[in-house]
C-alpha cells in the first residue's frame, strides 16, 4: 500500500510540474510569437514614417528654392524700372543740354517723345509714357491715341485706383519713386498688376514712368524655378514633379510628359490614379497617398507612396514618391532576421522545458 501510494504521489508531482512547465512554456511561446508580430508592425510603421520624413524634407527643399524665387521678383521689378526710368530720364537730359539753346521747347520735347516712343523692352512688355501734372499724357509708348490728350486723367484700375491721379501725388511729393497699379496688358490684352518708377524731368515739368507687369516677372521666375526643380535627384531614381491646380504638367523627370494635362492618359487605370492623386490635394494643403504605379522602363505595378504639397502662392502641387518594392525587400530582410530570432527563443525554451522534464523526472 505505501508503494502504491508514493507511486500515485509520484505522478501527481511529475503531472503537476510538467503541466506548470508546459503551461509556462505555452504563456511563453505565445508571447513570443505576439512579440514577434508587434515588432513586426512597428518596423513596418517605422520604414514607412521615415519614407514619409524624407520625401516630406525633398519637397520642402524643392518649395524654399521655389519660395525664393517669389521673394525675389519684388527686388527684379524694382531695380529694372527704376534702372529704364533712369535710362529715359538720362536721355532727355542729354537731349534737353544738347538742344537747349537751339531749340523751342516744344521742338525739344518732340526729340524726347520720338525716342522714347518707339522703345520696348520686357519682351514687348515695357514702355515709356511721359504726363504733365495737370493729368494730360504727352506720350505713351503702348497707345498713340492717348496722347495729347486727358483720357488717362481719370482712369480707375479694376480695384478703382486712380493711376495718374496716384503718379502725379508721388511726383509732387517725392520727385521719384515707385507706384502701383493694374493695367491693360498689351500681349494679353487684360488688365494685370504692375509695378513702375517715376522721375520728374524738372526743366519741362513732366513725369516719365515706365512699369513692369508683376506677371511677366513672375513668368521668368517661375520658369528658372522649374528648371532647377528638374535637375534635383535623391536616393535611388528620386525627382520632384510639379503640376498645376489643372493637372497641367510642369516639371518631370521625363520631360516627354511636360504640358500635358495628367487627366490626359489613354489608360484607364492610370487615368483612375492620377484623378484619386487630384482629389486626395484638392480641398487639403498636402497629402500622402499610396497606390499601384508602373516603374520608368517597366510594364508592371509596384507599390508607391507618393507626398503633394500646394504652393498657394503660384497655385502649384509639388510632389515626390518612392516605389516601394525596395522597401519591401529590405523589409523582408529585416522580418527574416527578426523571425530567426524569435525561432531561436522559443527553441532555447523548449530545450530547457525538455531538460526541466528529465530533471524533475531524474529526481522523483
Amino acid at each position: 500500500m505505501p508503494n502504491k501510494l508514493s507511486k500515485i504521489i509520484f505522478y501527481i508531482i511529475l503531472f503537476v510540474s510538467v503541466l506548470s512547465i508546459f503551461v509556462v512554456e505555452v504563456f511563453y511561446t505565445t508571447y513570443e510569437y505576439s512579440l514577434y508580430k508587434q515588432n513586426l508592425k512597428r518596423l513596418e510603421t517605422e520604414f514607412i514614417q521615415r519614407q514619409k520624413q524624407n520625401l516630406k524634407a525633398e519637397v520642402q527643399r524643392a518649395i524654399s528654392l521655389i519660395e525664393y524665387n517669389y521673394s525675389k521678383k519684388e527686388k527684379i521689378i524694382n531695380q529694372n524700372v527704376k534702372e529704364r526710368t533712369y535710362e529715359a530720364y538720362n536721355l532727355a537730359k542729354s537731349l534737353y543740354e544738347k538742344y537747349k539753346n537751339v531749340k523751342s521747347k516744344e521742338q525739344i520735347i518732340e526729340l524726347i517723345k520720338n525716342s522714347l516712343r518707339n522703345l520696348k523692352f520686357y519682351d514687348g512688355y515695357g514702355y515709356y509714357a511721359i504726363y504733365a501734372f495737370d493729368g494730360k499724357t504727352i506720350m505713351h509708348g503702348a497707345n498713340k491715341d492717348y496722347e495729347n490728350s486727358y483720357k488717362l486723367k481719370d482712369y480707375k484700375d479694376i480695384n478703382g485706383k486712380f493711376t495718374l491721379k496716384s503718379i502725379i501725388k508721388i511726383a509732387k511729393i517725392k520727385n521719384e519713386g515707385y507706384v502701383n497699379w493694374r493695367f491693360l496688358d498689351p500681349i494679353t490684352n487684360k488688365e494685370d498688376r504692375k509695378k513702375g518708377y517715376l522721375k520728374v524731368f524738372e526743366p519741362y515739368d513732366m513725369i516719365i514712368v515706365t512699369a513692369d507687369y508683376i506677371s511677366r516677372i513672375e513668368k521668368d521666375l517661375k520658369k528658372e524655378a522649374l528648371d532647377r526643380i528638374r535637375k534635383i535627384e535623391y536616393a535611388n531614381d528620386g525627382y520632384i514633379f510639379v503640376f498645376d491646380l489643372d493637372g497641367n504638367i510642369l516639371a518631370h523627370k521625363y520631360s516627354k510628359l511636360e504640358g500635358k494635362k495628367i487627366l490626359s492618359f489613354n489608360d484607364s487605370k492610370e487615368k483612375k490614379i492620377v484623378k484619386t492623386l487630384l482629389n486626395s490635394i484638392k480641398n487639403e494643403d498636402e497629402s500622402f497617398i499610396t497606390y499601384s504605379w508602373k516603374r520608368p522602363n517597366q510594364f508592371e505595378f509596384t507599390d508607391k507612396l507618393t507626398y503633394l504639397k500646394k504652393y498657394e502662392k503660384w497655385s502649384w502641387i509639388i510632389g515626390t514618391g518612392v516605389y516601394l518594392d525596395t522597401m519591401y525587400d529590405i523589409l523582408d530582410k529585416q522580418k527574416q532576421l527578426l523571425q530567426e530570432k524569435t525561432f531561436y527563443r522559443i527553441f532555447y525554451s523548449l530545450c530547457i522545458f525538455i531538460v526541466l522534464i528529465g530533471f524533475i523526472y531524474f529526481i522523483t
